[in-house]
């Protein structure tokens, strides 16, 4: 149960990132065609985006629990296409040697404090590009720079509010995708200040997306891994929120010495009730 409840929402959110907004190959069926009459502008096939060899692709925030899933799930659509995906991610070295495992698999993990991070990319993909980009944490100056790394026709999806700094990153030369993971509702939502859209073809990938999942979770998806907190809802004001700040991720650092209490980073913070 404690595993379950870290999986929903989240696996969720990164497969709309990986399989319905960037187009990656997923590993189960769904209306791409109504989705691209929905959503023209994303209509860029894979061969149009793809390298002749090799696709490569890069995550920014590597070692939150997304990213995690969005990883696999990479991995899962080399394994569903057959065509080779190189992964890059950005993200704290120390946690470099666990995104190389599996079912990750990062080839050529970076540095997220690297002022360069962004060149060292290009750098390593011999000049060629990213192919298909997710910034998980979209803040700063984060979506700036993952929008300087695609290759011709790539693709970026981001993960906040066009309202916010990241949508509005300037000189930007490719229009990232935003999406939230409430489209699974196929409803009307308000988030961040403006409304997200009732989707009826974001339903429909959700929907197909749980059925893929259901009862195959342990050969399908592998769980983030989680932290089981102390206490139930009364402690997520006093405990969750001061992990989780309104902040950037480099504010979130050592804030009180009990050992669930540490910095949060390749994990999801789970209660019981």
């Amino acid at each position: 149960m404690e595993q379950a409840v870290g999986v929903s929402l989240v696996a969720l959110t990164a497969a709309q990132a990986i399989w319905y907004r960037l187009g990656l190959q997923a590993p189960f069926a769904y209306d791409r065609d109504q989705v691209f009459q929905e959503h023209p502008d994303w209509r860029v096939t894979h061969n149009e985006a793809d390298g002749p060899d090799i696709t490569n692709v890069l995550i920014y925030g590597a070692s939150t629990s997304v990213a995690l899933y969005a990883a696999h799930m990479v991995r899962l659509s080399a394994d569903s296409s057959g065509k080779a995906i190189r992964l890059y991610g950005v993200a704290s070295e120390a946690r470099w040697e666990s995104l190389k495992t599996k079912p990750y698999g990062y080839n050529a993990p970076v540095e997220y404090r690297d002022l360069r991070w962004s060149g060292r990319i290009r750098e390593l993909t011999g000049g060629v590009g990213i192919h298909y980009a997710f910034d998980c944490i979209s803040e700063g100056t984060s979506v700036e720079r993952i929008c300087s790394t695609p290759a011709r026709n790539g693709k970026v999806a981001i993960a906040r509010s066009r309202e916010g700094r990241a949508w509005k990153a300037p000189n930007i030369s490719v229009k990232p995708s935003y999406g939230a993971v409430w489209e699974g509702l196929g409803e009307e939502v308000e988030y961040h200040g403006f409304t997200v859209r009732r989707s009826p073809t974001a339903r429909g990938f959700a929907v197909a997306f749980y059925a893929w999942l259901n009862g195959r979770m342990d050969s399908a998806l592998s769980p983030a891994p989680i932290r089981l907190m102390p206490g139930g809802l009364e402690s997520v004001v006093q405990d969750d929120f001061q992990l989780l700040v309104a902040g950037g991720m480099e504010e979130r650092r050592a804030i009180r010495t009990e050992p669930w209490m540490r910095p949060v980073s390749a994990e999801k913070l789970v209660y019981g009730i």
